[in-house]
């Protein structure tokens, strides 16, 4: 489990690491251009920092990394305990394994989503193969080895009844807020999440929206649209400056462009009635995140409360 779960922070930091610099280079470009960026101050410092893009991994290690090395292990258990490591069965376990890998690339090849996916697994698989996963349990436990499953089965099903939109914000309220140690917890979550958050936001919910219009439209042209994109939060940088959306003036037409290629047209005067139908219908034709968010979204919810059982559980 340790091998997976240290693999998981090595990509996760690399990943946070690579997104912070990414922000840290929009920060400096808008604020040349005049504008007020969010993060700004010790935040908008602290992007440059490894210790940022350390913790920020550790998110990513405690959710995606704690999910899938779970997931790996369950799998492999089952396998071995059921099936008497059947061949047919290995390999349709690695069959499962590959439709994950595409489905993180379904939307676009997505590098650090594949690394979690393909690299967490066989990390895991192969320590599991050197160490050995047990067959039977020991003769001390025979009688009690189900009472262990049997607890965490309750209370994952207890904990999944309560997944909502303001769960975390309950949790926060009333179990972080009430305490001193929970007051840390929240203080290091806010501190350090923003940055893992970052590296896998879609265009529509990122802090920071960066557009950059065509070189040859005339300065009266380029004020109004410089003006009508910032009333919806995209800010526009000089030409040479990079962005997350380049804006593209063609005839009456209008097209959005994303750096990986992706690109929605709407004629112009129907943009200028509702932009932000427009800019999230931009988003999603941009956003190659989307099954990895779903992922990391399991893994938080499940995964980190099942190896938090399993390391109390350990020491009792």
């Amino acid at each position: 489990m340790s091998a997976g779960l240290a693999t998981a922070q090595l990509i996760g930091f690399l990943y946070v690491r690579k997104s912070n610099l990414a922000l840290d280079r929009s920060v400096e470009v808008l604020q040349s251009a005049g504008w007020l960026t969010v993060p700004s101050g010790p935040a908008a410092v602290a992007l440059n920092s490894f210790g940022a893009a350390f913790w920020g991994g550790l998110f990513f290690t405690l959710s995606v990394g704690a999910g899938l090395t779970l997931s790996t292990l369950a799998l492999l258990f089952v396998w071995q305990r059921f099936f008497n490591g059947n061949r047919f069965m290995m390999w349709a376990l690695a069959v499962l394994w590959l439709v994950a890998v595409i489905g993180v690339n379904i939307h676009g090849i997505a590098l650090f989503p594949t690394l979690f996916v393909m690299g967490i697994p066989c990390v895991t698989a192969l320590g599991a193969m050197q160490t050995g996963l047990p067959t039977t349990q020991p003769p001390s436990a025979t009688r009690v080895w189900f009472l262990p499953l049997i607890t965490l089965v309750l209370l994952t099903a207890l904990w999944s009844t309560q997944l909502n939109k303001g769960l975390f914000v309950t949790i926060r309220d009333h179990l972080l807020l009430s305490n001193a140690v929970g007051e840390r917890v929240n203080d290091f979550y806010y501190r350090y999440t923003l940055f893992a958050a970052q590296a896998f936001k879609s265009f529509g919910q990122k802090t920071v929206r960066v557009s950059r219009l065509e070189a040859d439209i005339d300065p009266d042209t380029r004020a109004v649209w410089v003006n009508l994109l910032a009333k919806h939060d995209v800010l526009s940088v000089p030409a040479f400056g990079i962005a997350d959306v380049t804006v593209q003036l063609s005839g009456k037409n209008l097209r959005l462009c994303s750096p990986v290629g992706a690109m929605v047209e709407v004629d112009q005067s129907t943009f200028r009635q509702d932009p932000q139908i427009w800019l999230r219908k931009f988003s999603e034709a941009a956003d190659r995140y989307g099954p990895f968010r779903r992922i990391t979204l399991f893994g938080l919810l499940l995964g980190f409360p099942i190896l938090l059982y399993v390391g109390v559980d350990g020491l009792i």
